[in-house]
């Protein structure tokens, strides 16, 4: 017979189906229907009325495979299946109702997946909405391959509490309070509160200080657009700390989405009001494939598969009185790595102004398939005033001017090798000024170094940068080159994360290394680092973290920007562990 001429149908002879009731004193009912044995009539016949006629016993829908003819049979018998044990479970369950609803017997317990846990609106006010977290950090140094003495390491507690209004749709505010406990902690006293990492010379604790670390007014003047005023989150330039990110006061302006996406804003970022930021950043996605798929190590559960987007950016820093380290960086006022003018404890510190240095750069994000692809190109110009200041009478003179200049590229190439595992490639150079002789300065030249206007947020390494927790000596990326390879885990239902990473660190220019007992020379060798990360979801919303690094130290490491490499550290690890509630 043709396949044109040919009638296909299913009739149902015999259906023998079992109901499971059981009562649950939290849900009123629940059945379960299975099926014994189903029996159908397969019919194929011809326009002429020729043809044949196959019964179908089915015991089970395991056992049952579908071929061409047999299609239309399991959508019939699925439609049957699915009314009949209905009927009979309602059935089932009016007549059982007044003997059996609590009866214990007939009690089944649920597995886990068979059913959906439902969280309740806690909120105290409908007016606000709260959120928070608390982590228990620490972390330990020793010497050699995690075997040897240990000679550094801090213990803290990171509490935040997040609260929110939600009375107006439009206008919101926003507060986050904040408490952060080091061992190398922020002074008052020191310029770099706002840079943490340059604090190296103290050794108290801060205690139990609650701060604001963010608290802005929020105004949504149209679904596209926000306005934000205050102290608040702000990352910018290639988002990742090269250039600035972490709180500060500011008005800042920026969209959601759209076709041409901005941000604008300024902020204040040190003492007084010539200490701030002014940048404006727009982002044009070329194009999108509209599919998206599913990115468990990106910073969103889903990205496109095949897109193409460009981000532009200029940043304006100015800033005044910032203390120079002996190395060319800058550092806590008046500690005993701050440059002198003889070179002694004795001389007046240098300090430098930033007139009108400027960063202009561009981000390319690119997605294909099982690829992905992030550059980032930034670029510093403009000048410092450099002069000493008398700490006797406060009285400063005028070192001079000098022009400041350099750049930086960052590229990250990662594979999609499977849908749990993926590798990256990371390459990052930034400019730096050559340092060949044991007494030159920095204010007698000008610079060639890019510097961030906020370092140690930068980076992934867990020791040589900031890679988490603040736990590493949160290097500048001035005069830095370094390449990474990186192997990523992530389990599919996200409770489970893991990390290898292999970073070599090298000074883009060599630089001047006087080490006891071997000859003056130049170097450009850092070191070596191997780290490994684990991310455990133990329970909802409670994780658990390990870290563990290794880090062989090159001949032009030192523990901080502050320092000349004047000692050569032997090969050291570091231990951390950490456990985080968020709610």
């Amino acid at each position: 017979m043709s396949d044109d001429h040919v009638i296909d149908r299913i009739r149902l002879l015999e259906i023998d189906l079992s109901v499971n009731f059981y009562v649950d004193t939290q849900i009123l009912a629940l059945g379960r229907c299975d099926f014994k044995t189903v029996v159908l009539i397969h019919e194929e016949r011809a326009q002429d009325g020729t043809g044949t006629e196959e019964i179908f016993q089915i015991n089970s829908f395991d056992d049952y495979i579908l071929n061409k003819s047999q299609q239309a049979m399991a959508t019939l018998l699925n439609n049957i299946f699915v009314k009949t044990c209905t009927l009979l479970i309602l059935g089932s369950f009016l007549i059982q109702y007044n003997q059996k609803l609590f009866a214990q017997q007939y009690f089944t317990s649920l597995k886990r997946g068979e059913y959906k846990v439902v969280e309740e609106d806690t909120n105290f006010n409908p007016g606000a909405k709260i959120s928070g977290s608390y982590e228990a950090f620490g972390a330990s140094r020793r010497l050699g391959f995690f075997n040897g003495d240990a000679f550094g390491g801090k213990i803290y507690q990171d509490i935040s509490l997040n609260l929110q209004s939600k009375v107006n749709t439009n206008v919101s505010l926003h507060v986050k309070l904040g408490h952060k406990s080091f061992v190398v902690s922020e002074q008052d006293s020191a310029y770099s509160t706002a840079y943490p990492s340059e604090s190296r010379d103290s050794t108290s604790d801060d205690g139990f200080n609650v701060v604001f670390d963010e608290a802005f007014l929020e105004y949504n003047h149209n679904p596209n657009a926000s306005l934000r005023i205050g102290r608040q989150y702000i990352d910018m330039g290639d988002r990742k700390g090269l250039i600035f990110e972490g709180e500060a006061t500011a008005i800042s302006q920026g969209c959601r989405i759209g076709t041409w996406c901005y941000s604008i804003g300024g902020a204040r970022i040190g003492e007084g009001g010539s200490s701030a930021l002014l940048w404006a950043q727009l982002d044009y996605p070329v194009f999108e494939s509209g599919v998206l798929i599913p990115d468990p190590w990106g910073n969103k559960p889903t990205r496109q598969e095949k897109s193409l987007a460009v981000e532009i950016f200029r940043i304006t820093h100015g800033g005044n009185d910032i203390p120079l380290a002996e190395y060319g960086g800058w550092t806590g006022k008046l500690t005993e790595h701050h440059d002198t003018l003889d070179d002694t404890t004795s001389g007046n510190p240098v300090y430098f102004d930033n007139d009108g240095v400027e960063y202009i750069g561009l981000n390319l994000i690119w997605n294909y398939v099982d690829f992905d692809l992030n550059f980032t190109w930034a670029n510093l110009s403009g000048s410092r005033d450099y002069f000493s200041v008398n700490p006797v009478d406060n009285l400063g003179t005028s070192l001079g001017r000098q022009t400041v200049s350099g750049s930086a590229y960052l590229l990250d190439l990662g594979y999609r090798l499977t849908e749990k595992w993926k590798s990256t490639l990371n390459l990052f150079t930034a400019s730096g000024s050559k340092a060949e002789n044991d007494g030159e300065k920095i204010w007698e030249d000008s610079s060639k170094s890019f510097f961030e206007v906020k370092k140690g947020s930068f980076g992934d390494a867990l020791i040589y940068l900031n890679g988490r927790n603040g736990i590493g000596d949160g290097h500048s990326v001035a005069n830095l080159t370094f390449y990474g390879l990186n192997f990523a885990y992530r389990s599919k239902e996200d409770n489970f994360i893991m990390d290898l990473d292999l970073y070599d660190f090298s000074r883009t220019n060599a630089v001047f290394v006087n080490q006891k007992g071997m000859p003056q020379r130049i170097s450009k060798d850092i070191g070596l680092e191997l780290d490994f990360r684990i991310d455990w979801q133990l329970e909802e919303r409670l994780f658990f973290q390990f870290y563990a690094a290794y880090f062989q130290p090159g001949v032009a490491y030192t523990v901080n920007d502050s320092i000349r490499p004047e000692t050569r550290p032997k090969d050291f690890s570091m231990l951390g562990i950490s456990g985080r509630y968020t709610f």
